[in-house]
């Protein structure tokens, strides 16, 4: 049995990472997807920084697409987690006794 993955650690990779929490979950197609975004999204902001054409609503915009990144990355992360775990055992029921 697979060691148990805490979700709130996967969540907190992706925050620090986009991809990592993926990776951390074992969805490794998911992880490649977001490290890639999150490297474009990294030069992308660079080029807006330090090239003279790009106007600051570029610079902001690109801020404003990597926190999403980050927040869609950590929400799919943790929820890997919390689907991929197992099932709390059911309470055995015993005759007579009512379900509310």
């Amino acid at each position: 049995m697979p060691s148990p993955r805490d979700p709130w650690l996967a969540a907190n990779l992706s925050w620090s990472f986009a991809g990592l929490g993926q990776f951390y979950a074992g969805r490794k197609r998911t992880g490649i997807v977001f490290a890639a975004l999150e490297i474009l999204l990294w030069a992308l902001w660079l080029a807006c920084l330090f090239g003279a054409r790009l106007s600051t609503l570029v610079l902001a915009g690109t801020i404003v697409e990597m926190l999403g990144l980050w927040m869609l990355s950590s929400f799919l992360a943790y929820r890997a987690i919390r689907r991929d775990a197992p099932a709390p055992p059911a309470e055995p029921r015993t005759p007579g006794s009512r379900c509310s």
